[in-house]
């Protein structure tokens, strides 16, 4: 072998290289981002569990911190089996859809977009939720 194609081979392997460890650090940024947010939402979700240590305000700010999780980060960037079971738990606890107007239409359609947009699956019944204060204070005021 001359030495030209040396070079050429030692291009193409630090290219290859290059690539490979871009590659590499792209999956471990996206597993931390996932462990962080997916570690948080179960954290948040001690109210709604009948957490008995928690105080009235604390379990209101769990529970608005769980949803604000669910609204920004869940429905748009999960994928769908995890947005449906997130859904399916909510349905069931202490937290209630409100009432839908054009805003919240957009704001699903916008949510269906940024789905589209980086390759998720649709969802179809898209929601939003709002915390049952009356239930909430009943639960941990007693």
């Amino acid at each position: 072998m001359d030495i030209g194609t040396l070079w050429i081979w030692a291009i193409i392997w630090i290219l290859i290289k290059y690539l490979l460890d871009k590659k590499k650090i792209k999956s471990e940024n996206e597993y931390k981002r996932k462990f962080s947010t997916y570690t948080e939402l179960i954290n948040y979700s001690m109210p709604l569990l009948d957490n008995p240590s928690l105080s009235y305000d604390e379990a209101k700010q769990m529970t608005t911190s769980f949803l604000m999780k669910y609204h920004n980060e869940i429905l748009p960037f999960a994928p769908k089996d995890i947005v449906e079971n997130v859904d399916e738990f909510l349905s069931n606890s202490i937290v209630q859809v409100p009432e839908e107007n054009e805003l919240t239409k957009w704001i699903y359609k916008i949510i269906s977009s940024i789905r589209k947009d980086i390759g998720l699956e649709k969802i179809d019944n898209i929601r939003f939720y709002a915390i049952k204060d009356e239930e909430l204070q009943k639960k941990y005021n007693g």
